[in-house]
């Protein structure tokens, strides 16, 4: 039952990596959610949405020639949902 697949308690428990498997079995629920919940409900500190547009498309930007999205992220390991944070506020202007 899905009631029992969303218990905070259980998903809290899990690593990042199979909490978003375990949501993903969850219909309508995809890897970009699981990053998502992973950033803004659980407060990972380290993930990197590598499936969001807003997120590649700046980073992009910032990107020596011939570096790799994944090759430049993980230099912020361990925090790399803040490096995403910063690029949204970017993309949107706030910074």
């Amino acid at each position: 039952e899905a009631r029992g697949d969303l218990c905070p308690t259980r998903l809290r428990a899990l690593t990042p990596e199979a909490r978003t498997a375990h949501l993903c079995r969850i219909r309508g629920i995809g890897p970009w959610t699981g990053d998502m919940a992973a950033i803004f409900y659980f407060q990972e500190p380290d993930i990197w949405p590598d499936r969001d547009a807003a997120a590649n498309k700046a980073f992009r930007r910032l990107l020596r020639e011939g570096q790799s999205l994944a090759e430049a992220a993980a230099q912020f390991a361990p925090y790399r949902s803040f490096l995403a944070l910063h690029l949204w506020r970017w993309v949107d202007g706030a910074l």
